[in-house]
């Protein structure tokens, strides 16, 4: 059963990469969609502050404590367009949204 987990994902990693087309002169169109993950959870020092204290983790702790940390909504909240203008030159604008439901308390 562990097998086949890894062998999906390599399947679908294979599957999206063999779609991909560059963005040239007849594909001038790229559309994305995705979602996105807001981690307000402290870390580091604050402004002025020489010492750790108890208020604050050190970079990466808990960095995958996605269930605590992370603010993500259920379903599509990235979308970006670009248009290829030529001579390898692309615009593109991404809009997100999100909804922040925890702040960074440990």
């Amino acid at each position: 059963m562990k097998h086949l987990k890894s062998i999906l994902v390599a399947a679908l990693v294979l599957l999206v990469t063999g779609v991909t087309n560059a963005q040239d002169k007849n594909n001038p169109w790229a559309i994305e969609v995705g979602v996105n993950a807001v981690d307000t959870f402290p870390t580091g020092l604050r402004d002025g502050q020489t010492d750790k204290d108890f208020q604050n983790g050190t970079l990466f702790s808990e960095y995958f404590n996605v269930r605590d940390h992370y603010n993500i909504l259920p379903s599509v909240s990235r979308v970006a367009v670009g248009y290829y203008l030529g001579d390898g030159f692309t615009m593109g604008a991404v809009g997100t949204v999100n909804k922040i439901e925890r702040l960074g308390t440990r």
